[in-house]
């Protein structure tokens, strides 16, 4: 069974990743930030089953194609939390 995403395990991956400046990462520190984000994330609902650092690339890949479509196509007052925290 996998894990679940909630509003509050996507909140906690995007905070991480903003925190973390994955982007900044030197070459070979990259893994271990990976599972720094993948707990902090996990951490937030552990009853549920966790997640692995594959998931939270899959959903900021995820989220970052979808805003991408949101803000090309849509109204900016359809807006999230989930995608204003993308841009902070």
């Amino acid at each position: 069974m996998k894990g679940s995403w909630t509003k509050q395990r996507k909140l906690a991956l995007l905070a991480s990743y903003r925190d973390f400046r994955l982007y900044g990462v030197p070459y070979g520190e990259v893994t271990s930030q990976w599972n720094a984000i993948t707990k902090a994330v996990n951490n937030k609902d552990p009853e549920i089953k966790h997640l692995g650092k594959q998931a939270g690339k899959d959903q900021l890949d995820s989220a970052y194609a979808s805003i991408h479509y949101r803000i090309s196509f849509g109204p900016p007052y359809l807006l999230d939390d989930i995608t204003v925290a993308l841009f902070h």
